[in-house]
């Protein structure tokens, strides 16, 4: 008698259970939603439209696991965020349901990578580390909601997936041409999101900046700029699917080379100005991983990297040194 009147009470004051609200969502581990009553239904239309896909059941059900909560802003230059000190993932209020969709599935995926440990310790990771890991991360979290989308497209809903495909051509093109010639298509969607140089350059500005926020840092000697990372690694720890593997089938060495870890002249610039500055100022070595990051040369349309000249040169003063006996 008394579980029937809890029952009666609850759905007069429209409480849900966990199981309840997981179910409504389409979820086995509910989202912890914030927000108004208005918005969190909105939230649990588009949890419960992503949740359609297999893949992305998965991606959200990683991120409700971990604790993450899920909520409105109002943002201006994008359309979802994941913080994982806060453990809160945040969507645009203005963006349209078919857009979120996406974006959801895209911040979501952040959470797994977090997870797995894909951290990047701004005080001890070279500016190639940051680079490799920042780009990888986005790349697999595009991949994953473009995977996404069109699991949702085969199941009648399209919406997301021709919202997707509108700014994300470099990315949708080569996954369909995968998809028709049988390969991979979440390797084929990785690789290109690094073909639209744009994106990578505003991630690339993020990171000057905040290279120019260091300056003023109190403990500035304790960013060190020596910790690595390799191909293998990026692959190993961010491109991984449900059963652990790696779906980044190609040589992993290429996420250490050309378009993958390059940079603009302009960058780099900045890149060698700050650790002059950090050498001069504070006597501190520069970052050695700076020889190894391609610059693009609009010349020779090809990205070259110190080392490799540096090489080059040894290896002529080599010949003419042999050519001379």
């Amino acid at each position: 008698m008394e579980k029937s009147l809890k029952k009666v009470f609850y759905k007069a004051i429209g409480y849900k259970t966990t199981k309840e609200k997981a179910a409504e969502m389409g979820l086995d581990v509910p989202f912890k939603l914030l927000g108004t009553k208005e918005e969190k239904q909105r939230l649990t239309k588009i949890i419960s439209r992503v949740a359609k896909s297999e893949l992305g059941k998965e991606t959200l059900e990683t991120a409700a696991k971990a604790g993450y909560t899920l909520g409105f802003v109002k943002l201006i230059n994008y359309n979802g965020t994941c913080d994982n000190s806060k453990k809160a993932l945040s969507l645009n209020l203005m963006g349209s349901d078919n857009t979120l969709v996406g974006t959801l599935t895209h911040e979501a995926r952040h959470t797994g990578q977090f997870t797995r440990g894909s951290t990047l310790n701004l005080a001890e990771a070279s500016l190639k580390k940051q680079i490799m890991m920042t780009r990888a991360k986005e790349a697999d979290a595009q991949s994953i909601a473009c995977a996404t989308v069109f699991e949702l497209k085969q199941k009648g809903d399209e919406g997301p997936y021709k919202q997707f495909s509108k700014i994300n051509t470099h990315i949708v093109k080569p996954f369909e041409k995968a998809l028709m010639e049988g390969s991979n298509s979440k390797l084929a969607a990785f690789n290109g999101w690094y073909d639209e140089e744009e994106v990578k350059d505003g991630y690339d500005d993020s990171q000057k900046q905040m290279l120019q926020s260091l300056e003023g840092y109190k403990n500035f000697n304790k960013f060190t700029f020596d910790s690595n990372i390799s191909g293998k690694e990026i692959a190993d720890s961010i491109c991984v699917d449900k059963d652990g593997k790696s779906y980044f089938t190609d040589d992993p060495k290429i996420l250490e080379k050309g378009k993958f870890a390059g940079v603009s002249k302009i960058t780099m610039y900045v890149y060698k100005f700050y650790m002059e500055e950090r050498a001069k100022n504070h006597g501190l070595e520069p970052d050695k991983s700076i020889k190894e990051i391609p610059v693009w040369s609009k010349e020779k349309k090809v990205y070259i990297c110190e080392k490799d000249k540096d090489t080059a040169v040894k290896n002529q003063i080599l010949a003419k040194a042999v050519q001379g006996r």
